[in-house]
């Protein structure tokens, strides 16, 4: 009966595991500064954060000696590289008594990754300098629900004596948090979450069935046995029929 016990423990540690693996949602790209998310149909949206002549997400990097600038959806004009880049999104700009401007990023080729609803999603801006270096910059903003709109620098990954540079920044906003009540799981998820019950249900009960009415005892109490001890070998013979094109073999001996 024990055996009975830790094996349902361990079935439903599972299932819920995989309940949380199959709610996470992507976020789909609409636009270089929007998104939407697949299950409960929110939409990330940064437009009302554009400010091209006069940014306001501005996070500073005072060891590294930087300052980092993000305006979403329409390309800055403060960003004065000196080269030819345009459309930047993410601009780098030093601190001292010589301001110079990188381009960090650019609106187009802009990626969404991870999962808004976990606090996981991230927005990734990658910039070829228009120089004889070409020197190569990507900013990876990670993108937190929160009150008010603002930007921190949060590490320079940068390889040392690379010229390639890599920067992490943080944008806490209010237009990041999830409103309203999710779209629920997908019917993918629901047919899985359905399945593995049943598959609880057909373990659980066939092994107390055997135990209790047959007098089976160990790994003689799992049902069908026969049927799942055989049962690597027909998924083997089923991924050979499947690499032969489905085809079956017609080879037949001499006689």
């Amino acid at each position: 009966m024990e055996a009975v016990i830790n094996l349902s423990v361990c079935i439903v540690a599972f299932i819920s595991v995989l309940t949380d693996v199959i709610s996470a949602e992507s976020c789909t790209k609409i636009n270089s500064c929007s998104c939407r998310t697949e299950s409960s149909n929110f939409v990330l949206n940064l437009k009302p954060l554009s400010q091209p002549n006069n940014p306001s997400l501005v996070a500073t990097d005072s060891k590294g000696g930087y300052k980092y600038i993000y305006n979403p959806c329409d390309p800055m004009s403060v960003c004065k590289t000196g080269g030819g880049e345009k459309d930047i999104a993410v601009c780098q700009q030093s601190i001292g008594t010589t301001t110079k401007y990188y381009c960090a990023g650019k609106e187009s080729g802009s990626i969404f990754q991870g999962d808004l609803k976990a606090g996981s999603l991230s927005m990734k801006f990658e910039c070829i300098a228009d120089d004889a270096k070409q020197t190569k910059r990507s900013t990876t903003i990670q993108v937190v629900c929160g009150d008010g709109n603002t930007l921190e620098f949060v590490k320079d990954n940068s390889p040392k004596g690379a010229t390639e540079g890599i920067y992490v920044l943080k944008l806490t906003t209010q237009h990041a948090c999830v409103k309203g009540k999710s779209g629920g799981l997908s019917a993918g998820s629901t047919l899985l979450l359905i399945f593995f019950i049943l598959l609880i249900i057909y373990l659980v009960g066939g092994i107390l069935f055997m135990k209790f009415m047959r007098g089976a005892s160990g790994i003689e109490m799992v049902p069908n046995l026969e049927l799942w001890k055989g049962l690597p070998s027909l998924i083997k013979d089923g991924f050979v029929f499947v690499s032969k094109g489905c085809k079956a073999n017609t080879t037949y001996s001499q006689i």
